[in-house]
């Protein structure tokens, strides 16, 4: 019996997903064995977690989360917690959440690192 599209289609996208995963891995100096085992057990994770759910993922997600993240970095003067809050519709401790994250991505981008002397 013939796969029907849905199927073909659903297993591309495992097969993507975990090539994509051990692509990252590697480039993290994950050794290839062990990216690919770990990419498969990451896709074997997911569809026992979301298997026969629909889901939506939303295109670029993370970098439009970043932007949002430094708008609200940026927003803030360290009194106004509460107004940037309202103003992106999220709570005040998100906004601290928030701004404590990307001050910290900010202070380590601007860090030397004593190991590299560069």
């Amino acid at each position: 019996m013939k796969n029907s599209a849905m199927e073909s289609r659903r297993a591309a996208f495992l097969d993507d997903l975990s090539s994509q995963v051990a692509l990252v891995l590697r480039e993290l100096n994950i050794a290839d064995a062990k990216a690919e085992i770990a990419a498969a057990e990451v896709t074997a994770k997911i569809v026992a977690n979301f298997g026969g759910q629909q889901l939506y993922i939303p295109k670029d997600y993370t970098h439009k989360s970043q932007e949002r993240a430094l708008a609200i970095y940026e927003a803030c003067n360290g009194r106004n917690h509460s107004e940037v809050a309202r103003q992106f519709d999220i709570s005040e401790r998100s906004v601290y959440r928030i701004f404590k994250r990307i001050h910290a991505q900010i202070i380590a981008q601007n860090q030397r690192d004593m190991f590299n002397s560069h």
